[in-house]
């Protein structure tokens, strides 16, 4: 698992530095979390990828059309190289690494807050602009609501879990 971690992180930086100098940052992120996010609902394609019988030549003539389709050429061209050298398993990993890269250069951080009861939009945004005030990045409210939480917010932001 130590390895996979490491291996997806290279990935990840990897792919940083192809795009960063173009500004597609955000655009990848979304791209790539969207990939991930289909591959994870599909358990039919991710038990394919995964499976050790499919030969290379058979997961590209099933992928590379899927990637072609993407808007970033660099992204679809990533992923068939991820694809080929064997590692589109660690794609959960690589997409969470570059998720968290991507938002560090975009001085962004993404917030998950949970209350009793459903936050106004006026409340949502006084929330928002004392958060990006203490952490001095942008922040990506996540709200829900969970009856459990006897009053007041539950906020993490950035591995920081704030309780108030």
């Amino acid at each position: 698992m130590k390895h996979s971690v490491r291996a997806a992180r290279r990935y990840a930086r990897a792919l940083m530095q192809l795009v960063e100098h173009d500004h597609d940052v955000a655009p990848t992120d979304a791209a790539l979390t969207a990939v991930e996010q289909f591959l994870d609902e599909n358990e039919e394609v991710h038990a394919f990828i995964v499976n050790p019988a499919v030969d290379r030549h058979t997961r590209h003539a099933a992928l590379d059309p899927v990637f072609d389709k993407l808007d970033s050429p660099v992204l679809a061209k990533f992923l068939k190289v991820v694809l080929e050298a064997g590692r589109l398993a660690l794609l959960p990993w690589i997409a969470s690494e570059f998720h968290t890269m991507a938002l560090e250069r975009l001085n962004q951080a993404d917030a998950e807050v949970v209350s009793a009861v459903p936050l106004s939009s006026a409340q949502q945004e006084r929330l928002v602009k004392a958060l990006a005030a203490q952490f001095g990045k942008q922040i990506r409210l996540r709200a829900s609501v969970d009856p459990a939480v006897i009053g007041g917010l539950r906020v993490a932001v950035a591995g920081t879990l704030l309780d108030g």
